[in-house]
């Protein structure tokens, strides 16, 4: 017993795994993390999501930038670099995932280490003596983007990094570039609207008023708990006969390579307000959602250019739906890819059927953490080939619109948001007054010719539904007349 006590004694901060009930250590090995870490708050293992991610960033492809993730917000009034650093300090003290390093080097299991105390940096940047055009200074701020991107994240000591630039007294830009593995979307809202309450509160020399919900270990607490077995069979039975993985499908010119720098580029289309409000009013009369109609389209046009009546391709789930009390605000990588699978149904109305396909998600629900890298091992497509060529992704809380919802102590210019997954193509569609519809393609597998006339199927298929509601599926022309008449 006096053995014991010594021995904990001559320990400068007294961690047994004990202190750590969701990974199996050895006292030793938290001595070694502690000594590499400092002082911890926790230790938790990597979510099935979290695993693929990191394996597809640093163990499959090299390129810096996948899941590198960027936010410029413009600044349009005086902002002060000292209460913004004590800003960022607070938000950090606030969220454990902004704590968070990840070790995986000469690790079997990859662990996530939340730091008890982190020291925030803010690198900045005065480009105030020079008085730029707003076309050279955008070119200054992509050049300083791409730089940014091409650094690494070094997951073992901070995933996230801050740079301001100064361009006039007025007029600043925040770059805040962080690794997908720790914030999903959700998060990096909620971390910016805590991060200006906490502005207002340090301008004001009050303490932060921040109301702190529950930290993410909760959430990979609730995943560690779900049942492998039932999701293995839910999903074994769901992707039944799906042998290939569905491409796009359409290849128009060639593809030439690119520099690495250079592999993803996006295509936008933006519907103006009459045509969103139009579409806002067909999602009301037909009891459906925006995601039901983006879907249901996209698998309607991955149909026709495979000519299959069954294609499969990957949604993006909030991961908010578990039972969890107060989800919507913890901070983490909560969401997750799944395959979406559509049996097209050539007889039906397009609304009908889009509704039908929709029943599936109560199901899915259940099972929707699983990670996609175990999913695909419970169907028949080979394990060297993709089970996902494309995903949907619907933005159901952007960032602008949270922001104006607040009464900020600075003034917020324009928000625009970087990111880079390892799919070969993204369509992200963004709820607003204008509804803005988004499509990123790996440039070494599309061409901006292809890219864009996916875009214009795309907008031909929802002009057709606004003029006739209940149009039959096999009723639906991805083609123009022009395209139809080259084809014969």
């Amino acid at each position: 017993l006096e053995e014991v006590i010594e021995n904990c004694l001559s320990r400068t901060v007294g961690y047994t795994p004990s202190d750590f009930p969701l990974v199996r250590l050895q006292q030793s090995e938290i001595d070694k993390i502690v000594s590499q870490v400092g002082e911890i708050e926790s230790i938790y293992p990597l979510t099935g999501t979290q695993a693929g991610m990191l394996f597809h960033s640093d163990y499959l492809q090299k390129d810096a930038g996948v899941y590198c993730e960027q936010l410029l917000l413009e600044i349009l009034n005086s902002c002060s670099p000292k209460h913004l650093l004590e800003a960022w300090q607070r938000t950090a003290q606030q969220h454990a995932a902004l704590r968070t390093v990840i070790l995986h080097h000469s690790r079997v299991e990859p662990l996530q280490v939340v730091k008890r105390n982190v020291a925030v940096e803010l690198e900045e940047c005065d480009w105030s003596d020079e008085d730029y055009t707003e076309e050279l200074l955008w070119e200054k701020l992509q050049a300083l983007l791409d730089c940014d991107r091409a650094k690494s994240h070094k997951l073992d000591e901070g995933a996230w990094r801050l740079i301001l630039i100064k361009v006039n007294q007025e007029r600043s830009y925040l770059l805040w570039s962080f690794h997908h593995i720790i914030l999903d979307g959700w998060s990096f809202a909620k971390v910016m609207s805590d991060l200006f309450l906490n502005y207002e509160q340090v301008v004001s020399n009050q303490p932060s008023l921040v109301s702190i919900g529950p930290q993410f270990e909760e959430f990979v607490r609730y995943t560690l708990n779900q049942k492998a077995n039932e999701a293995i069979s839910y999903w074994k039975n769901y992707l039944q006969g799906v042998a290939a993985h569905t491409p796009l499908g359409l290849k128009i010119g060639e593809v030439y390579s690119c520099l690495d720098s250079e592999k993803t580029s996006e295509q936008i289309v933006v519907l103006d307000s009459q045509k969103t409000t139009a579409l806002n009013h067909f999602i009301r009369t037909n009891h459906m959602t925006l995601s039901d109609v983006v879907q249901a389209i996209w698998s309607v046009l991955l149909g026709q250019y495979n000519a299959t009546d069954d294609v499969v391709f990957g949604i993006t789930v909030s991961g908010r739906s578990a039972e969890i009390g107060d989800i919507e605000n913890i901070v983490g990588m909560l969401i997750n890819t799944i395959p979406k699978r559509f049996k097209i149904d050539r007889d039906k109305t397009f609304v009908d059927w889009a509704k039908s396909s929709r029943n599936e998600a109560s199901f899915q629900q259940t099972h929707e953490l699983t990670p996609l890298y175990l999913i695909q091992q419970y169907s028949d497509v080979p394990s060297d080939e993709p089970l996902i060529d494309s995903i949907v992704v619907i933005e159901n809380y952007p960032l602008d619109e949270r922001l104006g919802s607040l009464q900020l102590p600075v003034k917020i210019g324009s928000v625009n948001f970087y990111e880079k997954t390892n799919f070969p193509l993204s369509l992200v569609v963004v709820p607003g007054n204008e509804i803005q519809i988004r499509l990123t393609y790996d440039r070494q597998k599309y061409n901006r010719q292809t890219v864009q006339t996916v875009l214009e199927h795309f907008s031909r298929i929802l002009d057709q539904l606004l003029e006739e509601p209940r149009l039959l599926v096999g009723q639906i022309n991805v083609l123009s007349s022009e395209e139809r008449a080259s084809q014969l």
